[in-house]
């Protein structure tokens, strides 16, 4: 006679008994990832995502039109020349270079502080103002630490590869600089003048110069 076979059964209590004995192995591995996802947190720079919607013209919003006009602008323009004219002014380069120029978003200020570098915005720690007739180079950081009781300001960059823009022109050259550095000090209120870089420097009045 054949026996029955015997249902497999889990232990749940024992299982969690054995868990429960290695608590300390949870702890630690808890502790280390809430410390690295806090050290990730706080040297990762803030991101913020911009969206925009333009429109074109306040004309025949509510007309439903033909589908040759939606397809031409959902109705808003009355020909597809309106729209071949609003096109030519957003991507127009001398609109564009005018703008860039008036918001002045050629230089961008960076502050590093407990091991975090973020971008400042409406309050940098100086301003600068480049020569528009000398050639200056670009598309790398340039490190500017104050010493506040020397009454000095050090300069340092360096880059394997260094492009060349003329700031008066308006144009960038084919030219550029291999193994560019520089690391110069300069006293606060003369104009920092060096290869490729040649600019003046100022500091508002009553700014921590101790933390740039």
């Amino acid at each position: 006679m054949s026996a029955s076979p015997t249902a497999d059964t889990i232990d749940l209590r024992a299982i969690f008994q054995k868990l429960l004995s290695k608590w300390w192995w949870f702890g630690i591995t808890v502790t280390i990832c809430l410390g690295l996802g806090y050290a990730y947190i706080m040297v990762t720079p803030k991101q913020y995502h911009v969206r925009a919607v333009i429109l074109m013209s306040e004309k025949g919003r509510n007309k439903v039109g033909s589908k040759e006009e939606f397809l031409k602008g959902s109705s808003l323009l009355g020909s597809s020349a309106d729209i071949e004219d609003m096109v030519a002014v957003l991507t127009s380069h001398t609109n564009m270079t005018k703008t860039l120029k008036r918001a002045d978003f050629g230089i961008s200020y960076y502050e590093t502080k407990d091991f975090l570098t973020s971008e400042k915005y409406e309050y940098p720690p100086f301003y600068i103002t480049l020569d528009t007739v000398a050639v200056q180079v670009y598309g790398f950081p340039i490190y500017v630490s104050v010493d506040k009781a020397a009454g000095t300001y050090r300069v340092t960059a360096k880059a394997d590869y260094a492009p060349l823009y003329n700031l008066q022109k308006q144009t960038e050259l084919d030219d550029f600089v291999i193994d560019y550095s520089v690391d110069q000090v300069a006293r606060i209120g003369e104009p920092f003048v060096a290869e490729g870089l040649s600019f003046t420097i100022e500091f508002p009045s009553g700014w921590r110069l101790e933390r740039t």
